[in-house]
């Protein structure tokens, strides 16, 4: 839309934008067949995009302004499109130089990460300041005269050398230079003091759209276990003495798990002691009982025996005093008779008396030799039943013992005693490094702390640390540096080892600080050389320090913009994000190097045709009005399609993009505005001649530079004072075609863009 109507044309407005898409192809080609072979960032491919698509357009869209205005006053088409490129194309080439240079001075930063984003973007800015100065003119000489066909109806193109708007404007700042520089110094002090309180830092992906898998995984991770756990530091421990196991802590618990088992299995062995002993004495009283049983039984029949064999004893020997009693009592009266009976019964008596009394002795005696041998028997069923009691009591100690132990290595496995013991073995359990961790575990910000690693030399040490913020918080970054600059140094002190704190949210605070010390080297170089190619394009001293000076004043201005917007609330929501972020350590370095170089297309272009005025006329104020009313057009119309297409990537989910869209966006349209439109012409209405002083010494010693070779031009137009031959092939050179306009010509096409 901003081509059609600085253009008026559908065909003009559609070849810058070919010819840029046509370049960004081809550098965004060179760059992913790089890739291939080297670590590429991930926002090199977008800031490429950016850029390429950004210069291509503002490249092309110089050169077919120059064609237009040229086609304009008459110039035929082919002499119109080599006059452009020699002219507008000199000022690309010179504008894409400075860039790249800017670029390239980013590999004096000596960091990886901001090297390839710088040569990247400078690979696609080669290519489009080469599809401008040979593309282009090869799609403008096939259309020719065609570049004025559908012509939009009602839209109609201001020529820039008569009087319009941005003529008037011109004339009123020359007119009013210090209300012009007062104002526009206070508009970029406003928007640059914000950059007092910028602060480097890098975002994590809690920062990106819900939508995508990262930040998922981010809400999980900070839902289950704390935001920190997306951005774990590393604490690396360089031991000079090697590292050694507890050994002191290691007997320790052995011995209270050795005493804690015995007493386990002393208890258990005594309760089944108990036990046996229990049953070992029902046993032997069972034994004894039954043997007594048995001594009974025995006796009971020896008894019997022996009383049976008295009685027939008895038997016998009445028998026998019955028969010497029946001969008695033959020979014998009656009364002698009566006489023997009481004999005879006495004499019984006396033996059965006798008899029994034997047999009581007999009895007597089988019954103690019976009760000898039970007591012979019970002890012997005593000792043997003691004897398999002990059998089973040492037996049953040793299966108690065994389980004990089993039962207690589960146990201290279960509850964690064993990894305790196994770890006290490792010598991760070296005494220097759990005090270490215990001063780390105790450091505010710190919410957990795993056991050291240790390599198996023992040399070697490293933990993962948990903060409670998330890895983008201010609060992380205070934690690495109370870690590094208090914690580390006190627990070490003295213990032969060293600590170091690292990891992707420790490096990434070590890549802020080594960009912040690294920023004035990069801008002394950017300065210092932009300083001297444009001391040798304008052969002046306060030109080049004017231009340099402007740059770092609206590239603050972005700065500010960029540190306001990202650092509150409502801002922030404005762009797309949830809240405030810390803006990415490398993107002021990237951005001062891109919007330097940027910046310089505007002021080459304007500067430049404020150069020819004045070398033309000689009145510096009638030099600043013409070339800000010839130019201000074209600048403002290229910073229109610049801001365009950096804000087009704001709407991208990466807030580093956002922040790289946002940030040249402003840079860009400051410049082009505030810069170019209102402080240059100030700053040269009021230097007047003064602005183009330069020692002659210096004249001597600075080669000859013409950025859009006007000098070639003028060289060539005393030659060309012989009219034109009327029957000139068609195919006659650029250089004979330019002998034969005249001088007159000449300068008026060489002010036109």
């Amino acid at each position: 839309v901003i081509l059609l109507f600085t253009f008026g044309t559908a065909i003009a407005m559609g070849i810058p934008i070919l010819t840029a898409i046509l370049g960004l192809s081809v550098g965004l080609g060179i760059i992913t067949f790089l890739s291939h072979t080297v670590q590429m960032p991930t926002s090199a491919p977008t800031l490429a995009t950016m850029i390429g698509l950004g210069v291509g357009i503002d490249y092309a869209l110089f050169i077919v302004t120059r064609h237009l205005g040229q086609l304009a006053q008459g110039m035929e088409p082919r002499e119109s499109v080599a006059r452009a490129t020699a002219t507008s194309g000199g000022a690309v080439v010179f504008a894409a130089g400075t860039v790249i240079i800017a670029l390239l001075s980013l590999a004096a930063a000596g960091i990886p990460t901001v090297t390839t984003l710088g040569y990247t973007a400078a690979i696609v800015v080669l290519v489009a300041a080469t599809a401008a100065t040979t593309l282009l003119p090869a799609v403008l000489g096939l259309i020719g005269a065609g570049i004025n066909r559908l012509r939009v109806p009602g839209m109609h193109t201001q020529h820039d050398e008569r009087p319009h708007g941005w003529a008037r404007w011109a004339a009123f700042v020359g007119a009013h230079p210090w209300p012009a520089l007062i104002i526009g110094l206070l508009v970029l002090i406003v928007l640059a003091l914000p950059v007092s309180y910028l602060h480097l830092g890098q975002t994590d992906n809690g920062a990106l759209p819900k939508s995508t898998q990262s930040r998922q995984s981010y809400d999980t991770m900070t839902e289950g276990f704390g935001s920190g756990s997306n951005g774990p530091m590393l604490v690396a421990v360089s031991l000079s003495k090697p590292a050694h196991n507890d050994q002191a802590d290691l007997n320790k618990l052995r011995n209270q798990e050795q005493k804690s088992t015995q007493q386990e299995i002393q208890k258990q062995q005594a309760k089944a002691a108990k036990k046996i002993q229990q049953q070992t004495e029902q046993a032997q009283q069972e034994a004894k009982q039954k043997i007594n049983a048995e001594a009974d039984q025995q006796k009971q029949k020896a008894q019997q025996e022996i009383q049976q064999k008295a009685d027939q004893q008895k038997q016998q020997a009445e028998q026998e005093i019955e028969a010497q009693a029946d001969q008695a009592r033959q020979n014998a009266g009656p009364e002698g008779q009566k006489a023997i009976d009481e004999l005879a019964q006495q004499e019984i008596d006396q033996q059965n008396q006798a008899i029994q009394k034997q047999a009581q002795q007999e009895i007597d005696k089988q019954n103690q030799a019976i009760d000898q041998q039970a007591q012979q028997e019970i002890k012997k069923q005593d000792q043997s039943i003691q004897q398999q009691a002990n059998q089973k009591q040492a037996k049953e100690n040793k299966t108690i013992e065994k389980q004990v132990k089993q039962q207690a290595a589960k146990q201290e496995k279960s509850s964690g005693e064993d990894a305790k013991e196994q770890f006290l073995e490792s010598k991760a359990s070296d005494p220097r490094l759990m005090d270490l961790r215990k001063d780390i575990k105790k450091t505010k910000g710190v919410d957990k702390v795993t056991y050291p690693l240790v390599n198996k030399k023992g040399t070697a040490a490293v933990y993962t640390v948990t903060p409670t913020t998330a890895p983008s918080s201010r609060a992380t970054e205070d934690l690495v540096h109370t870690l590094r600059d208090d914690v580390l140094p006190k627990a070490t002190k003295g213990k032969q080892m060293e600590a170091d704190v690292g990891g992707t949210t420790a490096s990434y605070i070590d890549l802020a600080t080594e960009i912040t010390d690294k920023l004035p080297l990069v801008i002394a170089i950017v300065l210092v050389l932009s300083f001297l190619l444009l001391l040798i394009a304008f052969r002046s001293l306060l030109v080049p320090l004017k231009a340099v000076t402007m740059n770092v004043f609206s590239i603050l201005a972005s700065f500010g913009v960029v540190t306001y917007a990202f650092d509150h609330d409502w801002t922030a929501r404005l762009i797309g994000l949830e809240g405030p972020i810390p803006i990415v350590s490398y993107v002021p370095l990237m951005m001062f190097a891109i919007l330097f170089g940027l910046s310089m297309d505007y002021e080459v272009f304007l500067m430049t045709h404020v150069r020819e005025q004045y070398k033309e006329t000689g009145d510096p104020h009638e030099a600043v009005v013409h070339g800000l009313a010839t130019t201000a057009r074209v600048i403002t119309s290229a910073a229109m399609i610049m801001v365009s297409v950096f804000l087009a990537f704001v709407i991208n989910g990466d807030p580093t993009v956002k922040q790289f869209g946002l940030g040249m966006a402003v840079a860009v349209a400051v410049d082009a505005t505030v810069v170019r439109c209102v402080l240059v012409p100030a700053i040269m209405a009021l230097l007047g001649s003064a602005g183009w002083w330069f020692p002659k010494w210096l004249d001597r010693v600075t080669p000859n530079f013409s950025i859009e070779g006007d000098k070639w031009f003028s060289s060539r137009a005393p030659a060309e004072t012989d009219p034109p031959h009327t029957e000139a092939p068609k195919e006659e050179t650029v250089r004979s075609e330019a002998s034969q306009e005249n001088h007159g010509a000449r300068s008026e096409t060489t002010r036109t863009d």
